[in-house]
């Protein structure tokens, strides 16, 4: 495990709370004022349990920078495609088994996915490349 540095804490933390969310989600699908269908809370266990692993397991700074850049990308777009297509008759509208999810869950995933990006970009990049002498 790579150790002392922000996207591994990041990581692992968040994935965490990503689990906590999924098992919230399933028992109290009205949690914070989201809509938390059987979709998303499996979309959030199964995220949460690959930022665990991720976090507790990776072996270089340089793969765990990509996949906090990866997570961070995905749930952000998510975010804002909510927000931008997620209404009365549009697509993005049905994917948690809702008719219409509130903003509350589309901000939840632009925040959640500009912290993964910061942890990703945060470490600097010669802080992660190997030397060459």
């Amino acid at each position: 495990m790579i150790k002392d540095n922000i996207a591994t804490y990041v990581t692992t933390l968040g994935g965490l709370f990503l689990i906590g969310m999924g098992l919230l989600g399933l028992w109290f699908p009205g949690l914070l004022g989201m809509r938390l269908g059987l979709v998303v809370n499996l979309a959030h266990l199964g995220s949460g349990a690959a930022a665990l692993y991720w976090g507790l397991n990776s072996r270089s700074l340089a793969s765990l920078r990509v996949f906090c850049l990866g997570l961070g990308v995905l749930y952000g777009v998510a975010g804002l495609v909510g927000l931008g297509l997620g209404g009365p008759g549009n697509i993005f509208t049905v994917l948690s088994g809702n008719p219409v999810m509130p903003s509350i869950n589309h901000l939840f995933h632009l925040i959640l996915g500009a912290i993964f990006v910061w942890a990703g970009m945060v470490q600097p990049m010669a802080a992660i490349t190997p030397r060459t002498h």
